[in-house]
C-alpha cells in the first residue's frame, strides 16, 4: 500500500510542477518517470501510465543501479527520478549529476532534500508524508504550485525549515488519482 501512495503522489507531483519547457515541448513526447534502484512498485504504476498530463502520455523506466553503463545518460531523460533506498549509498552521486537540472528528484532517505533533493518522502504514524526543498527546486528551474508547498510536512527554503499539517488533504485528493 505504501508504493501505490507514493505512485499516486508521484504522478500528482508532476500535476503541480511547472517544467522550464512546457510551454516549448513536443506534446507527443511522453513525462518519464526513472525509477532507480529496488523496484517496490509492483503494478502501482500500471493504472497512473494509462492517463495523460498536460496531453502527455507518461512512462516509467526503471534504471537498476546508478554505476549501470546507461544509468547517467538515462537518468538525463527523465523529468522526474525517484531514487529508492537500494540506491542511498549513491544520493551525493545523483544529485551532482542532476544538480541545475530540470529533473524533479524524490527520494525516500534520510537527509535527502537536505543533501539537494527536491521531494523526500516520509513515513509519519503509518501515513506517506513528504518534505520539499524549495531553493533545490529553484535551482532546478522547477516551478511548484503553492499547493503542493503547503501539503508538505516541512519546506526548505533559504535554509529554514517551516512545517505543514495538511499532508492529509493532498493524500485525500490523491485517492481519486
Amino acid at each position: 500500500m505504501e508504493y501505490k501512495v507514493k505512485a499516486a503522489c508521484l504522478y500528482n507531483f508532476i500535476k503541480f510542477i511547472e517544467w522550464p519547457d512546457d510551454k516549448t515541448s513536443d506534446s507527443s513526447t511522453p513525462i518519464t518517470i526513472g525509477i532507480l534502484g529496488e523496484d517496490n512498485f509492483g503494478t502501482a504504476f500500471n493504472e497512473i501510465t494509462s492517463r495523460k498530463i498536460r496531453d502527455r502520455n507518461l512512462v516509467v523506466k526503471k534504471i537498476s543501479d546508478f554505476s549501470a553503463e546507461n544509468a547517467k545518460p538515462e537518468l538525463l531523460k527523465c523529468r522526474l527520478v525517484f531514487v529508492s533506498t537500494s540506491q542511498r549509498q549513491h544520493t551525493g552521486e545523483v544529485i551532482e549529476l542532476l544538480r541545475n537540472k530540470p529533473v524533479l528528484l524524490v527520494g525516500e532517505n534520510d537527509g535527502f532534500i537536505e543533501a539537494g533533493g527536491i521531494i523526500n518522502f516520509v513515513m509519519q504514524d503509518n501515513k506517506v508524508c513528504f518534505e520539499i526543498n524549495a531553493d533545490s527546486a529553484e535551482e532546478a528551474q522547477l516551478k511548484m504550485a503553492s499547493q503542493l508547498l503547503r501539503l508538505a510536512k516541512r519546506v526548505i527554503k533559504s535554509g529554514k525549515s517551516q512545517s505543514s499539517n495538511a499532508v492529509g488533504i493532498m493524500l485525500q485528493n490523491m485517492r481519486g488519482a
